[in-house]
């Protein structure tokens, strides 16, 4: 009964070729599983990474805006003193110059 025996044969390839098969796609699902895994990983990583790059950018960007606003203070401060002095100078010369007129008069 050589057609048995072969037909035997022939169904047990066919179980070991859908075990194989099934094996093959288990190993590709838990691989695409963990590569799902690691994109997710990574683009978390990446994202926090981004958060600190933006929160460093903020801080120095807020640290350069209070450096320049105290410079323009100070500016302005010096321009008021410069502004105030000139207007002392510009009344002394004015009564320095009445005084001298009422002298020669």
């Amino acid at each position: 009964d050589i057609d048995a025996v072969c037909a035997a044969m022939h169904a047990l390839k066919q179980n070991r070729a859908r075990e194989v098969e099934l094996k093959i796609a288990r190993v590709v699902k838990d691989l695409q599983a963990e590569t799902r895994a690691q994109a997710q990983l990574l683009a978390d990583e990446i994202k926090a990474e981004r958060a600190g790059h933006e929160a460093s950018a903020v801080k120095f960007a807020e640290k350069s805006a209070a450096k320049y606003a105290a410079i323009l203070a100070d500016a302005e401060a010096a321009h008021a003193r410069i502004k105030a002095d000139t207007k002392r100078r510009i009344r002394a010369f004015e009564e320095a110059k009445e005084e001298d007129t009422r002298w020669t008069a």
